[in-house]
């Protein structure tokens, strides 16, 4: 009988507050994973102008690795025939039924990171902060990073002071 190996799972809660009016779909989720992949990117692609799999950084990068995997960024010739592989990190969205967020407003949303991605926890925190200041939505809509809590309230980041805490 086969065993399944061990998952680990952190969650946060990043506390932010809309700096304009930041219009929302009714499907949140997309909107926030898209733009969260388009800052990690730019925030830390060495090579802008090149995919992925061209680049000679690619299997020691962070962002295919949290945001494209594939099979040549793991050793275990099992996985190895498979050509898509589940991102390691779960968003979930704003709850409010608004669409509209107003400046001055607070909102939040959980992040799950799932197993080796718990190590690259700052890149997230960073690429939110950025994402923050070039704007979420089509309106490019700025908000401020507030902080973040792990699940049990602990702080991780604090918005103030440009702290990061683990």
């Amino acid at each position: 009988m086969a065993t399944l190996p061990e998952v680990t799972l952190n969650g946060y809660r990043f506390s932010l507050t809309a700096l304009q009016p930041i219009p929302l779909p009714a499907y949140k989720g997309a909107t926030f994973r898209g733009a969260f992949g388009y800052a990690l990117r730019r925030a830390i692609c060495t090579q802008p102008g090149r995919k992925c799999p061209g680049c000679l950084l690619h299997t020691s990068c962070v962002y295919p690795f949290i945001f494209e995997p594939s099979a040549d960024l793991f050793p275990d010739p099992v996985q190895k025939r498979f050509r898509d592989f589940p991102r390691p990190f779960v968003i979930r969205p704003p709850r409010q039924r608004e669409r509209l967020i107003n400046p001055g407003r607070d909102f939040n949303f959980e992040l799950i990171l799932i197993g080796r991605a718990i190590d690259y926890l700052p890149y997230f925190v960073f690429a939110f902060r950025e994402l923050g200041q070039a704007g979420l939505g089509v309106a490019r809509s700025q908000f401020q990073l507030k902080e973040t809590r792990d699940f049990s309230g602990n702080p991780v980041y604090d918005g103030q002071r440009e702290t990061l805490s683990r």
